[in-house]
């Protein structure tokens, strides 16, 4: 109750990104992943937001999953952005921040890393930035 409404978004994104990193695949973990801990074997290569917080185990879009149920319930209108080429999830946000964004109907709509702690909304890790990669997978309508 003391946090205004984007100290709240902040320390829930913190939270999730202060958990460790981990591969979820739907096929048998290999060689091919093994800069990070990995899951294998899990239905469709996601946990559900049960899952992550019970499990503590979660990837790119297990954790925009969680991020987005969680932020659904408190009022905020968040996105989930997807990137086929990067083979990457993250979460956007419509709160006051610099930085990169896409405009989604006349809003903007922040991108935020949710794998690993530091990231800040606004901020695209390098090598991601082309902004034409990314699409809405999931978007709020309040």
């Amino acid at each position: 109750e003391e946090l205004d409404y984007v100290e709240f978004a902040h320390a829930v994104v913190k939270l999730v990104q202060d958990i460790p990193y981990q591969y979820i695949i739907s096929n048998k973990c290999t060689s091919d992943y093994s800069d990070y801990p990995c899951f294998g074997n899990q239905r469709y290569g996601i946990t559900t937001p049960v899952e992550f917080l019970y499990t503590l185990r979660g990837d790119c879009d297990s954790r925009t999953v969680l991020l987005y149920t969680i932020l659904s319930q408190y009022n905020y209108d968040p996105v989930i952005l997807i990137s086929k080429e990067y083979r990457h999830s993250m979460l956007a946000l419509d709160i006051p921040a610099t930085g990169e964004y896409l405009k989604i109907k006349g809003k903007k709509y922040y991108f935020w890393e949710t794998t690993s702690t530091g990231w800040e909304p606004g901020i695209i890790p390098p090598g991601m930035d082309n902004k034409e990669y990314w699409n809405i997978a999931l978007k709020h309508e309040l």
